[in-house]
Formats: C-alpha cells, sequence, structure tokens
C-alpha cells in the first residue's frame, strides 16, 4: 500500500473530520426537512401549530444521521463521537437560532434539547460503529 493511500486512509477515520462531515450531512437534511415544510405551509397540507413539533423531530433525525455518519467513518468510539456530535450540533443550533431569531428559551427547555441531543448522537454513534 503506498504511502499517499495510507495518509487518506487514516485523515478519513480522524474524529473531527467525521464530525465535519456529519454536520454538512446534517445541515442539508435540515435545510431539505425545512424546505418540505414551507412547500406544505404554503399548499395547505400542515397547520401552522404542527411547524414547531415536525421541525424539532427533523432536527433530532439530522443529528441522528449525522452521528451515525461521523461514527461510522471513524469506525470506533461510537458513544464519544455521538456524544461530541450531538455537542457540537446542539452549539451550533442554539447559536444560529439565538442570532436569528434574538429570543432565549427557558433553561429547562434548553436543558432538555440538550440532554436530547447528547443521547440521540450517543445512540446514534453506537448504532454507526456497527454499520
Amino acid at each position: 500500500m503506498s504511502s499517499i493511500s495510507k495518509s487518506n486512509n487514516s485523515l478519513n477515520r480522524m474524529p473531527s473530520n467525521a464530525i465535519f462531515h456529519g454536520l454538512i450531512y446534517s445541515m442539508t437534511l435540515l435545510a431539505v426537512c425545512a424546505l418540505l415544510l414551507l412547500i406544505a405551509l404554503k399548499i395547505n397540507w400542515v397547520r401552522i401549530d404542527l411547524l414547531k413539533p415536525i421541525y424539532l423531530y427533523g432536527i433530532y433525525a439530522a443529528v441522528f444521521i449525522g452521528a451515525l455518519l461521523s461514527a461510522r467513518n471513524v469506525k470506533g468510539r461510537g458513544w464519544l463521537i455521538g456524544l461530541s456530535f450531538g455537542f457540537i450540533f446542539f452549539v451550533i443550533s442554539a447559536f444560529i437560532g439565538t442570532v436569528w431569531k434574538g429570543e432565549s428559551f427557558p433553561i429547562s427547555i434548553f436543558l432538555l434539547r440538550w440532554v436530547t441531543m447528547m443521547a440521540v448522537g450517543a445512540l446514534a454513534g453506537m448504532i454507526g460503529i456497527n454499520l
């Protein structure tokens, strides 16, 4: 095996690269989910009071898929990669939500979403290393 293929193989297994690629997939999935919700709202398939729960489940699905792909690329330490992914995704989404909307959440909702994203990420990481 040549040294170039060895270095490319080791770069693919680095946790930071894997988490970054998982974040790209997750943000893409979230953008598609938001676009589909917008279209569904425009043609009256979804009531406006159901948008928030549907979008929240879309966020959890994005965390699950991103952590799953990240752990699959690293091939080890699945729960740790998943926890890290959930934490990073939560920090990014909380920052964007706070800056974009300008509203703050009560600490109980903040902590509940943080724990949920971390748990979903850890579960997806454990599943991802076995794929």
